[in-house]
This record gives structure tokens, sequence and C-alpha cells, in this order.
């Protein structure tokens, strides 16, 4: 009786043995496809790099000549209703630089701060006003939006209405079916900026105002979504 209960529990753990592979690899089968989608919005606000670069025969002079410019577009800037916070040194250095030509006094001092413009509308007022004070120097215009959490929303059921219709036309192309959605992941979606570098070259004066165009934010979401097959 007992062999034979031995035999018994032998072949049924052989059967399980050679069961259970096939079991594993059908549980492993799925189709993993990714989907995007963007969005875009109007921009809300903006933000701009203007400075002012000076020559002197001592970095003292040239620091002296900088320091009267810069007051002078911040006090400016300011007088727009762009407030102090929103105000920022990003950029200060004092090098020689005379190269080939002894005329130029050697010391140079650049300094340029960046500026966040919650107006639109107020852009290129802020450039006029800022180069009739002496700047010279304007970089990285760039419009952008705050968080949109309608605009995310938007941008994600797209991205898996996208995955999910790649899955489709995998599975028919394929000749399988599709089952149930095992698994979705969200990589850290972003927003992007538009940039109005075209615009720099115009952005230095003029005088009915520098001709600076905003545009549209695009909110941008990824999905990973990963299905069963059956």
């Amino acid at each position: 009786m007992t062999k034979k209960l031995f035999a018994g529990l032998l072949a049924l753990s052989l059967m399980l043995m050679l069961a259970l592979p096939g079991l594993a690899e059908n549980d492993d089968r799925n189709l993993t496809v990714s989907g995007s989608a963007t969005v875009s919005i109007d921009a809300d606000y903006a933000t701009i790099e203007i400075g002012a670069t000076t020559r002197g025969e001592s970095a003292l002079e040239a620091q002296k000549a900088n320091d009267k410019i810069m007051q002078d577009v911040i006090d400016a800037i300011t007088a727009l209703e762009i407030e102090r916070e929103d105000i920022r040194t990003s950029i200060f250095s004092i090098y020689t630089d005379q190269g080939m030509d002894t005329k130029l006094a050697p010391y140079v001092v650049s300094n340029t701060i960046s500026i966040t413009i919650k107006d639109i509308a107020k852009v290129s007022r802020v450039i006029d006003a800022a180069s009739s004070k002496g700047a010279n120097n304007v970089y990285s215009l760039s419009f952008q939006a705050g968080k949109n959490p309608e605009a995310t929303k938007q941008a994600i059921a797209l991205a898996v209405k996208d995955a999910q219709d790649k899955a489709a036309m995998l599975a028919e192309a394929a000749g399988i079916t599709l089952g149930e959605i095992i698994q979705i992941n969200l990589p850290q979606n972003y927003t992007g900026m538009y940039m109005a570098k075209e615009n720099m070259a115009m952005a230095m004066g003029g005088d009915s105002g520098s001709p600076i165009l905003s545009g549209k934010v695009a909110v941008t979401a990824d999905v990973i979504i990963v299905f069963g097959i059956k």
C-alpha cells in the first residue's frame, strides 16, 4: 500500500513538474507598448535674460560703468511693475580681453539678470526699457506655462489611447488576442517651452516696440502599458 502511494505521489510530482513550465510560460505571455501624446496650451509667462557688457582701463572702471547701466536697467524694469523677486543675477564675470585690437580697453565686465515676466503683454516693453538704458545683451527668451492639471489629464488620456491603438494593431498583425491590462507606467511627464530665438535680432530696438510674439507650450505625456495575451 505504501509503495502504491509513493508511486502515485511520484507520478503526480512529475506531472506538476512538466506542467509548471507551461503555466509559467503562459503567465509570462504579454505585450508591452508605449504611448505618447502632446497637448498645446497658451503660454502664460515668459523668462528672459538681459545684461550689459562694459570695458575699462581697469577692472574697477569697467565694473562702475556696468553697475550704473544695470541699476538703470533694473529700475526701468521694476517701473513696469515687474516684482524684484522675479529678477535675479544669472551671470557675472570680470576678465581681460584685448585681442589684436590695442585700442580696446582690456578689462571686461559682463552682468546678466534673469527676469520672469508674468504678464506676456509686457515682454516687448521690458526689452525696450532695458535696451534704452544701455543693456546690450538679450538671451534665452522663452514662453512657458505653469502647471495645468486639465492639460496634463488630457495628454495622459490621449497617450493611453495611443498605446491601446498600437497594441490592437500589433495583436491583429500577429494574430493574437489581447487580454486585460496588467500594468501601466507613467514616466515623469514634462512641460515643454516655446523658444523665441528667431526674434532676438529684432529685440534690441525699434520705435514701435520689439515685435515679440508668444506661442504655444507643449504638455507631453508618455505611458507604458503591459497587456496580457489570451
